[in-house]
């Protein structure tokens, strides 16, 4: 989406047990860096609901963004994290915080052997043929943690083995709670300096508050290359799924694979990626595959399709140019349904002088959902300015305009027009 709208805050008493884990006096000696922010966001149709049904409100939104790296030593972290109070005037929406965190923890505990702890917190749509506001979306926190081995068994080649439970928690789908084991062992070998080749083995047991239970297993072999400008990974293996739903046993197995290129321009860069993958919702498979929106009431299994292609220039006369177009499939296992997806959007941007730069975008999307067939097809446009008056203080306006329509009522219809105002201020 042009924009994404965190809804309020998820459990974060994980997090804070995490101290309890490594030396955070000694983690919190490097700078972190600090910024206060406010938005004030206007918009035509809030809810995205129907046009017969619209209402305009005012959004404000003030804000502090906390990103903090301590690296290289015994202990390493790293967080990025947002928070905020969402309040809407005329209450079209009810107020709330909002609050977006990733953090990544570990700590040497003994030669070749440390232990990680990470937490992210995000949001996931309830259901996939809804909006894309607070009213559709809930909080999705992933708590992880376990010891790492890596053991260097010749100078060109290694081991990885790890093992890591997993809490994952939604707000309102209680669900898709679960708990899972994840071990994974890896081999991995330096054929030259610019090619490299692993084996790998990867076993996950996760139980469901519902009661539901997964077994995943997982072996596949990969390799990476570069030449030249271009460089090529890709991994290609065997998945099987086995479910327990109140006795009732399922198994899916199928070939599981990604590839992906990139090719190093003078001023700028090509992509292309394509992948297959086959698991569950409530994995972290959604970071991996950007913004995937699932319908939590179909089952736990997926087969995921995705491909990708696009790039990035800047062009002689100062223009910087990207473009990407996009196709995905989902199918649930277990059931007749299916989602397609494919979209492409291109963005453009300029430096007016050493403080004032302009940008655009637009976007198409179009959703076909099986067996029903209902389509719903996305249409965005947006313009922005960023001004930066010192090293510290910056300013941004943004419009922008959605319009959605749907063939038939399972999908939402809606047009929208919204104007932003955002004001950063680097404390530190």
């Amino acid at each position: 989406m042009l924009r994404s709208r965190l809804s309020a805050a998820a459990p974060l008493v994980l997090v804070s047990g995490l101290g309890a884990i490594f030396n955070s006096s000694h983690l919190m000696a490097d700078p972190v860096t600090v910024d206060l922010f406010t938005t004030v966001r206007y918009s035509d149709n809030m809810r995205q609901a129907d046009d017969d049904e619209a209402e305009s409100d005012f959004e404000y939104r003030p804000g502090v963004r906390i990103a903090h790296v301590k690296d290289p030593g015994q202990c390493n972290s790293a967080l990025q994290s947002e928070f905020a109070y969402l309040i809407y005037k005329n209450e079209t929406l009810d107020n709330q915080v909002s609050a977006q965190l990733d953090w990544d923890g570990d700590c040497e505990i003994a030669p070749y052997l440390s232990w990680r702890a990470s937490d992210s917190l995000r949001e996931a749509s309830q259901s996939n043929r809804g909006t894309n506001t607070a009213a559709n979306r809930e909080r999705r926190n992933v708590f992880s943690t376990g010891p790492q081995l890596v053991l260097p068994l010749t100078e060109l080649t290694s081991f990885i083995s790890s093992l890591d439970w997993r809490k994952t928690t939604y707000e309102e789908t209680e669900s898709g709670d679960n708990e899972r084991w994840v071990a994974d062992a890896r081999l991995q070998r330096s054929f030259s300096p610019v090619m490299q080749g692993w084996l790998s083995a990867t076993y996950s047991d996760a139980e469901y508050d519902s009661g539901e239970t997964l077994e995943e297993t997982s072996y596949r072999v990969g390799m990476s290359r570069r030449i030249s400008r271009t460089f090529f990974s890709g991994n290609i293996g065997v998945t099987s799924l086995e479910r327990d739903v109140n006795g009732r046993l399922s198994e899916e197995e199928g070939i599981v694979w990604s590839a992906q290129a990139t090719h190093q321009l003078d001023n700028g860069s090509v992509f292309a990626s394509v992948s297959r993958d086959i698991t569950d919702q409530a994995s972290d498979v959604e970071i991996a595959f950007g913004d995937i929106r699932f319908t939590f009431d179909q089952s736990q299994a997926v087969e995921m399709t995705s491909f990708t292609v696009g790039g990035n220039t800047l062009l002689r006369n100062g223009y910087g140019v990207n473009a990407d177009v996009y196709y995905k499939e989902h199918l649930y296992v277990g059931s007749d349904e299916m989602e397609e997806i494919v979209g492409t959007q291109i963005g453009l941007s300029k430096a007016l002088n050493s403080a004032l730069s302009a940008r655009g975008t637009l976007r198409y999307e179009r959703q076909e959902f099986f067996p029903d067939e209902a389509t719903a097809n996305e249409y965005a446009a947006l313009l922005g300015l960023s001004y930066t008056r010192t090293s510290r203080l910056s300013f941004s306006l943004d419009v922008g305009h959605e319009t959605q329509s749907a063939s038939s009522g399972n999908a939402a219809e809606y047009s929208e027009n919204f104007i932003a105002a955002t004001v950063n201020y680097n404390l530190r």
